[in-house]
C-alpha cells in the first residue's frame, strides 16, 4: 500500500512538475529519494527512473555509494538500458530494436 502512494506522489511531480508561485510547472533538475527508518537517502526504484528518464531525460539523481558518500549522477547512469521511445521509432519495428541493444 505504501509503494502505491509513493509512486503517486512521484507520477503527480513528474509529469507537468512541480509548480511555482503562480502555478506554473517547473522543470525538475535534480532529485533525491530518501527512505524512512533512518535509511536516510537512497537509489530511486526502475519505475521511478524510468519516468525520470521519460519526461527529464537530462535530471541529476542524488545517490549513495557503496561507500555512503552522496554523489550526483544521471538518470542514464542509473538506467543504461532504458526503454527509450524515440528510438524504438526510428528503428521501426519493435522487435528489431530490442535486438540491436
Amino acid at each position: 500500500m505504501f509503494a502505491n502512494a509513493v509512486a503517486a506522489g512521484v507520477s503527480s511531480a513528474m509529469v507537468p512538475g512541480i509548480p511555482d508561485a503562480q502555478g506554473k510547472p517547473v522543470a525538475l533538475t535534480h532529485v533525491v529519494a530518501v527512505a524512512n527508518d533512518d535509511r536516510g537517502v537512497i537509489s530511486p526504484c526502475g519505475r521511478c527512473r524510468q519516468m525520470m528518464f521519460d519526461y527529464y531525460p537530462d535530471i541529476k539523481v542524488i545517490v549513495k555509494d557503496d561507500e555512503g558518500v552522496l554523489r550526483t549522477v544521471s538518470v542514464q547512469q542509473l538506467l543504461p538500458f532504458a526503454y527509450d521511445q524515440k528510438r524504438i521509432r526510428r528503428l521501426g519495428d519493435p522487435a528489431k530494436a530490442a535486438l540491436d541493444y
